[in-house]
């Protein structure tokens, strides 16, 4: 297996706290200071008369669904993320290596077993030497450390001081 060498930036909080929306400040703040931003945006949207979440190429600002209101493994409401969506997403971090920064929002249980973006963030933190921030639920995160087998910096995304200590690692 070749070396890691991405550096992992966990981007935590609770559930539906605005994690998002501020990885989004994130990306604006560091484009102005000249950081070249790549990887996947998840924002929450109407779609067809439901909540879903639209997918952002923080590359090339295209977008699509990724994930739909729908029914859970254990037939509780969730999200479902969709097959285009999906698709989607790992272009996007595919082609996101050479940035100096790449967000992944979100990476989560799916991820945790192995599927959504796992394979992509697996590739990336081995062959970029980008800072690679993974959006991802307080409950999880001291899951990923032993996940990569590496520590990981924790950022606390509604922190006042939260975009300051990821930039000043890039």
């Amino acid at each position: 297996m070749a070396a890691q060498r991405g550096k992992i930036i966990l981007w935590t909080g609770p559930k539906h706290s605005g994690k998002s929306t501020a990885a989004g400040e994130l990306v604006a703040r560091a484009r102005r200071l000249g950081f070249v931003v790549a990887g996947l945006l998840a924002e929450r949207r109407m779609h067809n008369g439901k909540f879903a979440y639209e997918g952002v190429d923080l590359g090339t600002g295209n977008r699509t669904v990724l994930a739909e209101a729908g029914t859970g493994n254990r037939g509780e409401p969730a999200f479902v993320l969709t097959a285009q969506g999906l698709a989607f997403g790992r272009t996007v971090l595919n082609g996101a290596a050479s940035a100096d920064l790449v967000i992944v929002d979100e990476f989560g249980p799916l991820e945790m077993d192995g599927g959504g973006w796992r394979g992509e963030v697996d590739r990336l933190l081995n062959k970029s030497s980008a800072k690679i921030v993974l959006v991802v639920r307080k409950e999880i995160a001291d899951q990923i450390p032993r996940l990569y087998g590496r520590r990981c910096c924790v950022v606390e995304a509604a922190s006042p001081t939260a975009i300051e200590e990821v930039l000043q690692s890039v």
